[in-house]
């Protein structure tokens, strides 16, 4: 059955019993995006954008006009509807189960972890950002299988953009902003089966960052169903173990796993360690605990309501043969 991979979010680190780490019960409903040494992020840890239209200036009247129509189409090519979760593919060995996934920069490994502790099927969201020369910083908010109605204002897209390749990128408003002309809007790829989307606060982009943008990030669907992004100047992606890097989250609402992909130092006094946020405990405490895999350049994070899962995932979960993107 399909269902929302996850509600809109902040992709910013929200800080917690001293840990940057997500909020399961209170998710903002949109992002907010700032500067290259601001770059936001959703759970500890996502970019896209391209070249300019550099022959802009030697345009024609006839194809700048015929660009200026070809920006206001009548209909959508998005997918619109409830977007759905990705359950990756696995294997198993002995009592283990083996999860093969692809990060969003391309970078690979292997999720070994006991069949009690089903992280597939929490579903798989991926995440990266990227920054478009001095301009825009932004995190990308991904879905997989469609772009519900609700994040949506109006019947089509208010522009299209010429993307690298596959469908126009498309400028919609966001749906909680309403109709209202400084409105928040979204930039939304469409990579089928998955779509990224990426955060125009109050419409402040320019036409020819937006099309930047639009043809400066390329993605495409994996091997194992995830997906892969890449981008050319002078939009960058954030890389492995920097800021707001590429990370694989799962979700199923009462609890998540995120994986970062680059290398780390554990804690010595927090790695592994489960505690309680803002120091509650009970029946309301959500618990948070991290582990790094010095000679595997991956970071785990475990956020749960229960805290027997918690110490479940850091303990008993593991990563192996991860091959780094070049």
């Amino acid at each position: 059955m399909s269902r929302l991979v996850l509600p809109l979010f902040a992709a910013a680190e929200q800080k917690a019993a001293g840990k940057g780490v997500r909020t399961l019960r209170k998710r903002r409903t949109r992002a907010s995006h700032q500067s290259s040494d601001k770059r936001m992020r959703v759970g500890a840890t996502a970019s896209i954008v391209a070249f300019t239209l550099l022959a802009a200036a030697c345009e024609t009247a006839g194809e700048s006009e015929s660009r200026a129509r070809s920006t206001r189409p009548p209909s959508s090519q998005l997918r619109i509807g409830d977007s759905e979760s990705l359950t990756p593919a696995t294997h198993k060995e002995r009592r283990k189960v083996v999860m093969p996934v692809t990060f969003p920069d391309g970078s690979t490994a292997e999720i070994v972890y006991p069949s009690d502790t089903d992280i597939a099927a929490m579903g798989a969201q991926p995440y990266s950002s990227g920054q478009l020369g001095d301009c825009c910083a932004r995190d990308f908010f991904v879905l997989y299988g469609g772009v519900p109605k609700g994040e949506l204002a109006g019947e089509a897209p208010l522009k299209t953009y010429r993307g690298v390749d596959g469908p126009p990128v498309e400028y919609w408003r966001n749906g909680a902003s309403g109709h209202d002309p400084k409105s928040d809007r979204w930039l939304i790829f469409n990579f089928h089966p998955w779509y990224v989307l990426v955060w125009d606060e109050k419409g402040s982009m320019t036409d020819q960052d937006l099309a930047s943008w639009a043809r400066g990030l390329a993605g495409a669907q994996t091997r194992d169903g995830l997906l892969r992004l890449r981008a050319d100047e002078p939009l960058q992606l954030a890389r492995a173990g920097e800021h707001a890097g590429p990370e694989l989250l799962f979700s199923d609402r009462r609890q998540m796993v995120s994986f970062f992909v680059g290398a780390c130092e554990p804690d010595p006094k927090d790695d592994r360690k489960v505690v309680p946020l803002g120091g509650k405990t009970g029946p309301e405490a959500e618990w948070f605990a991290s582990r790094c895999f010095v000679d595997q350049s991956m970071r785990t994070h475990v956020q749960s309501e229960n805290e027997t899962f918690a110490r479940r995932v850091i303990d008993r979960v593991e990563v192996r043969n991860v091959q780094l993107a070049s």
